[in-house]
């Protein structure tokens, strides 16, 4: 009897693992789902361990400075002339310029960027319906020498929703086309730059170190009113991102998002953080060579397998003894098993930064007791046809 339940629950196991595999092919596009996918599609129980760290006192970090981008293409222009002659390490330009303006702005700009060799530049990746693939915008400017100096400035796949990852390249046409933060990072520190992409990952999880009060920030005003000598003092030999931020005045919503650092972690709130910082935090992930690791799909698929088949062990020797259990228990050792489990995961993160992705586990938990009734449906049938053995077979058989 002992072999036939190990049996039975490793057989149960595996169809419920498919069915979980199947549930994670849903799309989420259709009208009924969307509120589904804004309530719990954004919900990841990790982000506990940063939200509200926008109000923390964190570590400064003395290696980027972000600088408030100007109203006008004359002052972006002005921006970019003062800031080469403070020799910084480089100067990332956080704006995309889609279109001619006025002619004697529009010079000036692009000819201050010509004359800034350590400038990178940032592109958007949009999607083609029509050939239905990513393609990049640049600048309209931009030409063949200036594109090798491009960095795209979305996050991939978390447009709308909260910022968790980054994608640090991406392959279009056979090119290689790297990330904002990569791209800086391949110029400010290559050693660095390199162990990320030795590391081969299409996605990088983002530890969110750092908030607004981290960086030393100025706007347009402070670079034309500091004495010189100081400001170099402070921008010599470091990473400067231009960008939109605000250190006074009405917010730009276009360029905000949703990160885990927000105070809720579920259901609607305000975007909490530009994308500025988002860039900058993951500089100084790559800068630090530390990144936190996430499980794949292969070894979270045999997490949740184990835990299965752990589960449906206790129920199925429950079932010999009672064919009729109370099904009250099992929902409550669910339950328990679940938050026990979130628990531990959380931890793990916390110290080491080891993420579990726990959608998976949380459903073949969840499906293990409701789909147990199926799979004696089955068992039964297959009992009846062709001398299936279960501990569901009919006492006439």
């Amino acid at each position: 009897m002992k072999r036939q339940i190990l049996k039975e629950a490793f057989v149960a196991t595996l169809v419920i693992l498919g069915a979980v595999y199947l549930v994670s092919f849903v799309p989420l596009k259709f009208e009924l789902a969307k509120p589904i996918k804004q309530e719990f599609g954004d919900f990841d129980i990790y982000d506990l361990v940063f939200s509200g760290k926008h109000k923390e006192n964190l570590p400064r970090d003395t290696s980027i400075v972000l600088i408030q981008v100007g109203d006008s293409r004359d002052e972006i222009a002005q921006q970019i002339h003062i800031l080469r002659d403070l020799e910084p390490k480089i100067i990332a330009l956080d704006v995309l310029f889609e279109n001619p303006r006025e002619p004697g702005s529009d010079r000036l700009l692009i000819n201050e960027i010509l004359q800034t060799p350590n400038l990178v530049l940032a592109s958007r990746l949009v999607w083609d319906s029509t050939a239905e693939e990513l393609k990049p915008q640049s600048s309209f400017f931009v030409n063949d020498s200036l594109k090798q100096r491009e960095g795209y400035i979305n996050f991939l796949g978390e447009e709308y929703s909260v910022v968790r990852i980054f994608t640090p390249s991406i392959k279009i046409n056979k090119e290689p086309l790297d990330c904002f933060a990569s791209k800086i990072a391949q110029v400010a520190y290559p050693d660095k730059w390199q162990k990320l992409k030795n590391r081969d990952r299409n996605i990088e999880v983002i530890d969110y170190s750092k908030n607004h009060s981290s960086f030393l920030s100025f706007n347009h005003h402070d670079l034309i009113e500091y004495d010189k000598a100081q400001l170099k003092e402070k921008i010599k030999d470091k990473i400067v991102l231009i960008g939109f931020f605000t250190k006074e005045g009405p917010l730009v919503m276009e360029d905000l998002h949703f990160t885990p650092m927000n105070e809720r972690i579920s259901g609607k709130s305000y975007p909490d953080t530009y994308g500025l910082y988002i860039h900058a935090n993951i500089l100084g992930m790559i800068n630090n060579g530390k990144y936190p690791y996430l499980l794949n799909r292969f070894w979270t698929y045999c997490i949740a397998g184990i835990l299965s088949f752990l589960l449906l062990l206790f129920v199925l020797r429950f079932h010999v003894k009672n064919p009729h259990p109370p099904h009250l228990r099992f929902v409550l050792i669910q339950f328990t098993a679940i938050l026990l489990l979130s628990w531990l995961f959380l931890v793990l993160f916390q110290h080491y930064r080891f993420k579990v992705p726990l959608l998976p586990i949380i459903l073949a938990l969840v499906m293990s007791v409701e789909l147990l009734g199926i799979y004696k449906i089955i068992a039964r049938l297959l009992n009846r046809w062709i001398g299936y053995r279960t501990i569901f077979q009919t006492s006439h058989h």
